[in-house]
């Protein structure tokens, strides 16, 4: 009977081990979900893939001047649904190539919260439908500046800014780490010299913004290449200034404050 008796207690700590480290990985493992996936873009793997392909197909396409030795720092992608901004989007193909960078910091508007300067997520990883973005260790790094990123639940987090453009960057970059970031109202000059230390040879900045919105067509046209000529002459002041130009004016005028993502 004692041996019974012991041989259950060693099989119920036994368990009572084995439960105790699967709830210190389900808590140690704390991924942000799609939230826009079935909407902004498909959510089946297989569907998403061919639709990426093919508007990778058709801005290949376009004919891009790209100069001659330069290395890429940042590039400005749209968050739109892929049916109004995919191919826009696609247009990152022509200048990333596979597996060039290791980490990639992602700046995104914020559209529903209302804070002040920058946030970042607690989860560890993000999930999309063509697999998980882990992210690096500088997404907590960044938040010992207090004053300027706050830590943002995985409850709350409702912005779409980030995660639509990530599929696209698998596609394109393949494995990577991530820094995910959404700006609010923003004290921007600060805040590009904590991101500026963050860049590397191996790092990639990418800002998410779309540009005008709701304007008649020809209205757009001429407000977003006033908005383009401002950010290719590196004014970021009547960006910020201006109303309806950019929904991701903070996070532009961030990368306008990065001397080392412009040379």
């Amino acid at each position: 009977m004692k041996s019974i008796s012991k041989l259950a207690i060693t099989f119920l700590g036994t368990v009572g081990i084995v439960c105790w480290w699967c709830c210190l990985s389900v808590l140690a493992e704390n991924v942000r979900e799609p939230i826009r996936a079935g909407s902004f873009y498909p959510a089946d793997p297989s569907r998403l893939k061919r639709l990426i392909a093919e508007l990778t197909h058709k801005a290949q396409k376009t004919q891009v001047q790209i100069p001659r030795n330069k290395d890429l720092r940042a590039i400005i992608m749209p968050h739109a649904g892929y049916i109004y901004s995919g191919w826009t989007a696609a247009h990152a193909s022509k200048v990333i190539q596979p597996n060039q960078f290791s980490k990639v910091v992602l700046l995104g508007p914020d559209h529903f919260m209302g804070f002040r300067n920058g946030s970042v997520t607690d989860a560890t990883a993000y999930q999309t439908p063509l697999g998980k973005i882990n992210l690096h260790g500088d997404a907590k790094r960044v938040q010992l500046h207090s004053n300027l990123f706050q830590s943002m639940p995985i409850s709350y987090d409702r912005e779409h800014s980030l995660e639509v453009v990530l599929p696209f960057l698998q596609s394109y970059i393949g494995k990577f780490e991530l820094v995910p970031i959404i700006v609010g109202q923003a004290d921007t000059k600060s805040l590009s010299e904590v991101l500026d230390s963050l860049m590397d040879r191996n790092t990639v900045l990418i800002v998410s913004s779309d540009l005008s919105h709701y304007l008649p067509y020809s209205d757009a046209v001429s407000r977003d290449r006033e908005t383009l000529r401002m950010i290719m002459d590196l004014d970021p002041d009547p960006l910020i200034k201006s109303d309806n130009r950019a929904c991701g004016a903070s996070p532009i005028s961030i990368l306008l404050h990065m001397p080392d993502c412009l040379i």
